[in-house]
């Protein structure tokens, strides 16, 4: 598996982005979890950044981050109907760029009126704001194919999901 690694390079090194935030890198099957039973938003929070931290894309400080930055800004995570991207400031623990995903049993409320209930959350590591809004929007070109949003919501395996993913990497590189 390619390293997506990219924090000993500067900003300024000419470094291709692209090939560094494929999805299949960003969210390898071990960021995967499906069936995830959770009481609140918060904890929805908890189990996504546990997959970033255990594959050691964050510190465990990172995820209390997330938890604090929802709770400052509101439910703006809540990106599209039933899904959140929780995510935090570089500097309070990403060590890698990196998504999770865990999808809930239960969908739950994280307070925003459009979007709720959430079922999909996928957690956000950035090393810094370039890659972070280059990784938003290979996310958000998968968000704009309804089929293949569709397949994330009714994905009952992790190799159901990565494929939702490899086929929206081959739209994304058209």
């Amino acid at each position: 598996m390619a390293e997506n690694r990219v924090s000993t390079q500067s900003p300024s090194e000419n470094i291709n982005i692209n090939k560094l935030l494929s999805l299949s890198e960003l969210l390898p099957r071990e960021r995967i979890k499906l069936d995830v039973k959770v009481n609140n938003w918060q904890e929805a929070i908890r189990e996504a950044g546990k997959l970033l931290f255990n594959s050691g894309a964050i510190t465990s400080e990172y995820i209390e981050a997330m938890i604090k930055v929802a709770e400052e800004l509101g439910p703006y995570i809540v990106i599209a109907p039933g899904i959140a991207l929780p995510h935090a400031a570089t500097e309070a623990g990403a060590k890698q760029t990196a998504l999770s995903l865990i999808k809930l049993v239960d969908p739950i409320y994280f307070g925003n009126p459009d979007n709720d209930p959430v079922q999909l959350v996928f957690g956000l590591s950035a090393i810094d704001n370039k890659v972070h809004i280059v990784a938003l929007q290979a996310l958000a070109k998968l968000f704009l194919s309804k089929d293949l949003v569709n397949q994330l919501f009714k994905a009952e395996s992790i190799s159901s999901t990565i494929e939702t993913f490899q086929q929206a990497e081959k739209m994304l590189n058209k």
